[in-house]
Formats: structure tokens, sequence, C-alpha cells
């Protein structure tokens, strides 16, 4: 298995801090208006959980695909360095990292489509966009 890296420290997260270094809580939510980083944070944590979590499945998702195409899934490979892919499946949205995680990204629009799904970590991004079912 191959040793991962990924030093978001330099990026200078300010308020987002508390949020992303929290590893106390089970379950970590961070609020904010537009423009205040909240997929930028989001996918940050993300990509920390699925390094920290080697061979592990993490989920991703967003309220539509094209929210997924256009920001969610955007913002999180804008930040993943390409050295810790593995592969990218574009038509399934699953991505393989070089430590053997995987990550699927999905949208909630059918939120049935995700029932049953075993993962170490989640991460839904515009939360408030999507049923409370889902």
């Amino acid at each position: 298995m191959a040793e991962v890296a990924f030093d978001w420290s330099t990026a200078n997260p300010g308020s987002q801090r508390p949020f992303i270094e929290d590893t106390q809580h089970r379950h970590t939510a961070f609020v904010g208006g537009l423009g205040s980083g909240k997929s930028w944070s989001g996918a940050i944590k993300a990509v920390l959980c699925a390094i920290q979590h080697p061979n592990s499945l993490g989920l991703v998702c967003a309220p539509t695909y094209r929210q997924m195409r256009d920001s969610t899934l955007r913002e999180f490979m804008k930040l993943l360095p390409n050295e810790l892919i593995a592969s990218w499946n574009k038509s399934e949205y699953e991505l393989k990292l070089v430590n053997g995680s995987e990550i699927l990204f999905r949208s909630l629009e059918n939120y049935e489509n995700v029932r049953g799904v075993e993962v170490a970590w989640i991460w839904i991004d515009e939360a408030n966009l999507i049923s409370y079912k889902a």
C-alpha cells in the first residue's frame, strides 16, 4: 500500500479549521453563508478521511448530479493531488486512491440508490437542499 500525503495546512482555512480538524465527533457540520467555504472545507475533510482510513469506502453526496458535477466534484478534484489518484471512473463517478480507499460520488435526488451502502465516512454537500428523508 502506498503512503499518501496531503498538506492542506498552507491553505489558511480560518473559521473552517475547527470543522476540518474535528475527529472527536461522529457527526460534524459546517454551516455558513454563500462563499463561506462550505464546499471547500467539506472537500478537504473528505480527502483527509480517505487518506486517514486506507482501504475504506467513502461517499460524497450532492442534491443533484448536475450540482455534483458542477460544484461538489469540481471542488473535490481541485483539492485532491493527482499523485493520490489510482483511477477515476467518470461514467460511474467512482474514484480509487493509491492507498486503496474508494470514493463514490452520488446524487441524493433518488436517495434509495444509496440505501444499504456501508461506508466509513460520508460528506453531504449542500445538505440544506436535500429532503429530510434522504
